[in-house]
């Protein structure tokens, strides 16, 4: 193999992994987001963040590779993608840049479902929460009960007649 095609495998390595890490992220993601815990969610994001950072320069340095190997083709109308540079490699580099294409495919698949499976919750979350205000809103305007400092009522009525005890 020869430096380009190492560095290629390498890149492709390291992309293997930042995705794998993603994919757990995101698992850590909806969980926090099932109990509902914020300042998980905030961290789960944070980390996600540099994450993804780490992922679009690991793209960036495995197209500029890409492009190097490929750079014996300048009518090429596109980006060259693995296939376009597999006759290129040694057989030791294309089979192990194939292999860590599949492993990559396989992490985005399980990103793409991780995520519409958090956009979901997110968006239940959201119903609940609109839910839950409008039913407040829809109470306070119906004027619940209000109570004077000697306990008897002086609006409103009760929304469970009896619940207090205005003896006291």
């Amino acid at each position: 193999m020869n430096q380009n095609e190492k560095r290629l495998i390498k890149v492709l390595e390291q992309e293997s992994q930042v995705y794998d890490l993603l994919a757990e992220i995101k698992q850590k993601e909806r969980d926090a987001l099932l109990d509902f815990s914020a300042t998980t969610l905030e961290e789960v994001l944070h980390e996600q963040d540099m994450i993804t950072n780490e992922a679009y320069r690991l793209e960036e340095e495995r197209r500029e590779v890409v492009s190097r190997l490929f750079s014996e083709k300048p009518n090429f109308n596109r980006e060259p993608t693995l296939t376009d540079i597999a006759p290129m490699l040694s057989e030791d580099a294309r089979s192990k840049a194939f292999n860590l294409r599949s492993r990559i495919r396989s992490s985005l698949e399980s990103l793409t479902a991780e995520q519409a499976t958090n956009a979901t919750l997110i968006s239940r979350s959201m119903e609940y929460m609109k839910d839950f205000i409008n039913t407040l809103i829809d109470r306070a305007q119906k004027k619940m009960a209000a109570y004077g400092h000697d306990g008897c009522k002086v609006a409103g009525r009760e929304s469970v007649p009896g619940l207090l005890d205005k003896t006291v």
